[in-house]
C-alpha cells in the first residue's frame, strides 16, 4: 500500500543503520543501496503517511504543523541522502519531510483536505478522511526504476 510506504522505508533505513553495530559491511551497502530509493520521502510523496494506521496521531500532528511552515525543503522534488551523512536520519521523524509544497499532494488527487482541521484522533470518524482514505487506497505503487527499465527511458 502507496500509503505505508513513507513510514515503512524511514524505520527500515534507520533500522539499516542501527545494524551497523551488528555487521557494518552489510549495513553499510544496504544503506547505500536504500540511499537511491528514498522517494516515498520527498515532501509530496511522504502526505501519503496521513493515511498510514501505523503512523502515530502525535507524528500526524506534527505533520500537520509541518504544512505550514516554510523551510529549504519547499523546493525538492526528490529527497537525497548521502550514505557517509545517513546517521542524521536517525533524529528525523516523518514531519521533517512535509513542508508547505507537500499540500500539492493533495491537490494532484483532488483529496478535500477539511479533515486537516480536526485532530488526527478523530480522523477515523470523519466522512472527508474516509473519502480521501479511499482514494489514497487506490494509488497505485510503481517501482520507477523498473517502470523505466521497461519503457527503455
Amino acid at each position: 500500500m502507496a500509503s505505508r510506504a513513507p513510514y515503512q522505508d524511514l524505520n527500515f533505513l534507520k533500522d539499516l543503520i542501527r545494524y551497523q553495530s551488528i555487521d557494518k559491511s552489510i549495513s553499510e551497502v544496504t544503506i547505500k543501496k536504500m540511499c537511491g530509493h528514498l522517494w516515498y520521502l520527498s515532501p509530496e510523496a511522504a502526505e501519503l503517511s496521513f493515511f498510514d494506521p501505523h503512523v502515530p496521531v502525535d507524528t500526524k500532528r506534527k505533520m500537520i504543523a509541518a504544512l505550514n511552515m516554510d523551510t529549504e525543503e519547499d523546493n525538492i522534488n526528490r529527497y537525497v541522502l548521502n550514505p557517509k551523512e545517513s546517521v542524521d536520519i536517525l533524529n528525523k521523524g516523518l514531519e521533517d519531510f512535509i513542508c508547505v509544497s507537500s499540500m500539492q499532494f493533495f491537490k494532484r488527487f483532488k483529496i478535500n483536505t477539511d479533515f486537516l482541521t480536526t485532530d488526527p484522533s478523530k480522523w477515523n470518524d470523519d466522512e472527508h478522511f474516509k473519502k480521501s482514505t479511499a482514494i489514497v487506497t487506490n494509488i497505485n505503487v510503481v517501482n520507477m526504476i523498473l517502470l523505466k527499465e521497461e519503457l527503455n527511458l
